[in-house]
């Protein structure tokens, strides 16, 4: 590990305004969000490639109606 390296970081860091922490720390948060995707979509093609191999299939129910309890307690409010 490069101890100088990250203390330069943290001094810059430091010495960022409000607004460019704001922005340093947005920018950080997208790249987590886009490494947890890819995360994901690697897995989920490793998923598949598994279920290819076993010659796997997912049976997938038809789909039913369900009451929506939610939805009818709109109909509750008076308007």
């Amino acid at each position: 590990m490069n101890a100088k390296l990250i203390e330069s970081l943290v001094q810059i860091i430091q010495s960022l305004s409000k607004e460019e922490r704001l922005l340093l720390e947005k920018k950080l948060a997208a790249h987590e969000t886009q490494t947890n995707f890819d995360n994901l979509s690697q897995a989920l093609a490793e998923l598949r490639q598994i279920c290819a191999e076993e010659n796997y299939t997912i049976e997938v129910p038809t789909r039913q109606d369900r009451s929506h309890t939610f939805a009818k307690s709109l109909n509750d409010i008076p308007v």
